[in-house]
């Protein structure tokens, strides 16, 4: 099965002008070229999100900061 990039980024809930921030860096999916059409696969999406998921746990961010005064 294919999706749009469109569709791909509205099923995981990601905007636009984010994905290109991630495509610039070289984490989106893996597309394929139908024609003039840019398609990424159910698998490529799947797999993408199994690479973001470890990559979130292997690379915990910054903890947020708690205001002074509260538990």
């Amino acid at each position: 099965m294919l999706r749009s990039g469109a569709a791909a980024r509205e099923a995981h809930g990601i905007s636009e002008g984010i994905f290109y921030k991630m495509k610039k860096r070289g984490i989106t999916p893996r597309e394929m070229k139908v024609g003039t059409r840019t398609l990424i696969t159910f698998e490529a999406a799947a797999d993408w999100q199994r690479e973001r998921e470890a990559t979130s746990v292997a690379e915990p961010g910054p903890r947020p900061r708690r205001r002074s005064g509260t538990l």
